[in-house]
């Protein structure tokens, strides 16, 4: 009896023991360290263009023995940007991940915080911001100034093209779109890296007075064509100037033209006065040619004008000739 009494009394101190040896920490559950995990972000600011994209990095640093897979997410993206995570998921030795950021050329400019959020089973989650700065996409604009220019025919005129530049300091290479003959434009410096470049626009002595509308067109590497527009008046040169008069009223045309080296025929209309009628026109090229036109109601004496110079004339009279009535034409080139 006594045997089994102590055995008795010995086995419930060993338990008790126990119980007191467990409850000394307040804690029932299981002891020891589950792991964590942590991440880090770089840069903690990111710039990406509208309409262009970049990149940060992502670090994973593992601890407390945990070694399962973890996944990556990124919140906090403004409408219009997207983010890629290669890889998404973390696991074996991986540690580090990249997320490319790009922006749509509708995305408003401005600062956006984007927090990226690493998950797994057993441990906390972990996050890590950054700065997300979404700026204006490179571009330019073109102004003419002035916006109309007068030259005269064989004479030069100069313009100023502006370069109105946002985020791009590239090179701008300006020039004329499809000029008419004879106009050309030389700019200067081409191509432009600065705020401006001038414009020495040419005209050739045989261009027809009249105005012309001029398109510049500038061009850039990554940007879509930007064009200005300038209107030049061409004005006579004040070369020869010629006054074709006719003394008889009945011997004045019903059309007369002039033609200026080998450019479109011009017509003049008359001016009258003490009885003789003039057609005044300038030759510019040095060579040139006139055309008549008269109405005879009866016969009428045909006659070949010939020009040698612009300041040379002669009448030739072929006779006198019967011709039916209607439209006669005489010409001269000189």
């Amino acid at each position: 009896m006594t045997t089994r009494r102590a055995w008795r009394e010995w086995i419930a101190g060993t338990f008790a023991a126990l119980a007191l040896a467990c409850g000394n920490d307040g804690d029932n559950g299981p002891v020891g360290n589950t792991g964590s995990i942590q991440i880090a972000v770089e840069p903690a600011s990111l710039s990406v263009e509208q309409g262009g994209s970049s990149s940060v990095a992502v670090s994973l640093t593992r601890a407390g023995g945990f070694t399962g897979t973890v996944t990556l997410g990124i919140t906090g993206l403004p409408p219009g940007v997207t983010a890629v995570i290669t890889p998404a998921q973390l696991s074996g030795v991986t540690a580090t991940a990249t997320v490319e950021v790009t922006a749509a050329l509708v995305v408003p400019t401005g600062a956006y915080t984007a927090t990226i959020t690493a998950t797994a089973q057993g441990v906390a989650q972990a996050t890590a911001t950054y700065q997300l700065n979404v700026t204006a996409a490179p571009d330019y604009a073109l102004a003419v100034a002035p916006t109309s220019l007068t030259v005269a025919a064989g004479a030069s005129g100069g313009a100023t093209i502006a370069i109105a530049r946002t985020n791009f300091t590239g090179g701008v290479t300006l020039a004329l779109v499809n000029p008419p003959a004879g106009i050309t434009g030389a700019f200067t410096p081409s191509p432009s890296t600065s705020a401006s470049a001038a414009l020495d626009v040419s005209v050739a002595a045989g261009v027809t007075p009249g105005t012309y509308a001029l398109a510049i067109r500038g061009s850039a590497t990554g940007i879509t064509d930007r064009t200005a527009s300038l209107d030049l008046t061409v004005t006579p040169n004040g070369g020869s100037s010629i006054a074709w008069e006719f003394c008889d009223a009945l011997d004045v045309p019903v059309f007369f033209a002039y033609q200026d080296g080998e450019n479109a025929w011009q017509p003049v209309t008359g001016s009258t006065s003490d009885g003789t009628t003039s057609f005044t026109f300038s030759i510019a090229t040095g060579r040139g040619g006139v055309v008549a036109v008269w109405r005879y109601a009866s016969s009428v004496v045909a006659d070949a004008l010939v020009v040698g110079r612009a300041d040379q004339l002669r009448r030739l009279t072929t006779g006198a000739t019967a011709l039916r009535p209607g439209r006669h034409v005489r010409a001269a080139r000189g």
